[in-house]
């Protein structure tokens, strides 16, 4: 298959399978680019303690590619033309590397500090409800690609946040509807009223839904 270029570059990727994480453009060989990642599948923490890493996953080289006044920049995107990642909105986007100044340091240490650190943690509230979820209600994720699976959440999380849920069972219930019934049950007149009660507290956003039969 032919990698995109930059005028066209979501053709011929939209057979990919959801666990395809990324495509990099480089004329370096598939041995080199091994040696030169693989020191990046450990991130050592603020505080000096290493972390195993999925640095390949789209939010993760986001972050990473964002940092690029960190000592092992180069080290990282040296020699890559484009590092390409999927969205689950945009399709395929194009990160830039650098052009290849002939340097090649096999070992190098990825470390970070606070700010980093907590663009790869993420919302850890999003984490942890995804994988309450697939464990309890595996089937809410039935046709969702496991990667994208914390995206979903968080953007749900950060709309009970603009509805100004406080309680985390209202949350969790939110976010269940979410993905359960779409848009059209999370703007109807019922779900406005009772998101309206559970905000100031008057009743838990579970306990309306029941009494309006609407769960």
């Amino acid at each position: 298959m032919a990698l995109p270029d930059s005028e066209g570059g979501q053709q011929g990727w939209d057979g990919m399978e959801c666990g395809l994480m990324a495509w990099l453009e480089s004329l370096q060989s598939g041995d080199s680019l091994a040696r030169q990642l693989a020191p990046a599948m450990t991130v050592m923490s603020p505080e000096g303690k290493p972390w195993l890493m999925r640095f390949y996953l789209p939010s993760m080289i986001q972050a990473l590619h964002e940092a690029n006044s960190r000592s092992w920049y180069r080290d990282l995107f040296n020699g890559i033309e484009r590092w390409w990642y999927p969205t689950s909105e945009e399709g395929w986007q194009a990160l830039a590397g650098l052009p290849d100044d002939g340097s090649r340091h096999d070992v190098w240490r990825l470390d970070c500090d606070a700010h980093l650190w907590d663009s790869l943690k993420g919302n850890t509230e999003a984490t942890a409800l995804t994988a309450q979820l697939v464990s309890e209600i595996p089937e809410l994720f039935e046709n969702i690609c496991p990667c994208d699976r914390p995206g979903c959440v968080a953007k749900a999380l950060f709309a009970a946040d603009e509805a100004k849920l406080s309680r985390p069972e209202d949350r969790r219930i939110y976010v269940y509807l979410w993905l359960e019934k779409g848009k059209a049950f999370m703007q109807s007149d019922s779900m406005r009223q009772c998101l309206e009660q559970a905000a100031y507290g008057d009743t838990a956003l579970l306990e309306c839904l029941q009494t309006r039969e609407e769960y």
